[in-house]
């Protein structure tokens, strides 16, 4: 192959330097309109079989939650107590104050005082307030100095049925009810005014003469028996069973 003449060498001689001067003056890329770098291959995931899957926990039942001590009786308990109580304040609180009041009028004022049967849940405040006035006869240090007479009407009321065992019982039937929530519904004893007071038992106590006198009078001129147990004057009598 023979030499290259003058023009084809300085034709190779500009071709390279024209190459080079292209190599590094082209201007560079921008970033964003390049393409992006190829992510790299994923992972593939290992197959799962039933045997490699871990177990599902089991539901787990709420504990029952345990009702509040206050609410432990049931309600037929309570309801059965309040039935009891209503049934016994209206003949009782009669019972005792027609064996104190004339023998022992101080002590049936102070028990009696703003005191009525109540029915209903109402019982159970009239009951609570009639204990413990009785507790009071019995050992209040306020009345020290009617202790004597507190102690003899309290023995009368036993006799009358209204014993400290009575008196035991109606406490356990007052704890049973008040489990209830309707024995807190009972209406709330309103005191009042000294001179409503006065009013109220000068009124009691003309009532009272007025009854008194007439029941004697009744006794007297009524002769059938049927007409006083209806008046509520006698009581029917009951055959002993023959055996």
């Amino acid at each position: 192959m023979g030499a290259a003449s003058p023009d084809a060498r300085r034709r190779r001689v500009a071709l390279r330097r024209l190459g080079v001067a292209i190599k590094f003056t082209k201007p560079p890329q921008d970033p964003e309109s390049s393409p992006p770098a190829p992510l790299p291959p994923a992972s593939k995931a290992p197959a799962l079989s039933p045997d490699s899957c871990p177990p599902a926990p089991k539901p787990v039942a709420p504990e029952p939650r345990k009702p509040p001590a206050s609410t432990a009786r049931s309600a037929p308990e309570a309801a059965a107590a309040i039935v009891t109580l209503d049934a016994w304040d209206e003949p009782n609180f009669r019972v005792a104050g027609a064996a104190l009041a004339t023998e022992f009028p101080d002590q049936h004022t102070f028990l009696f005082q703003d005191l009525e049967p109540q029915t209903g849940p109402g019982a159970v405040v009239s009951i609570t307030t009639f204990l413990d006035r009785l507790d009071a006869l019995e050992s209040s240090k306020d009345r020290k100095a009617t202790r004597k007479a507190d102690e003899a009407a309290l023995a009368k009321l036993s006799d009358r049925g209204i014993t400290a065992k009575e008196r035991t019982r109606l406490r356990g039937l007052l704890t049973v009810a008040l489990g209830s929530p309707n024995a807190d519904a009972a209406p709330p004893s309103i005191k009042a005014s000294p001179k409503a007071e006065a009013e109220q038992r000068a009124a009691k106590i003309e009532l009272w003469t007025f009854y008194a006198e007439w029941t004697e009078i009744a006794r007297a001129d009524i002769k059938r028996r049927d007409y006083l147990i209806q008046l509520g004057m006698a009581k029917r009598k009951v055959r002993a069973k023959s055996g």
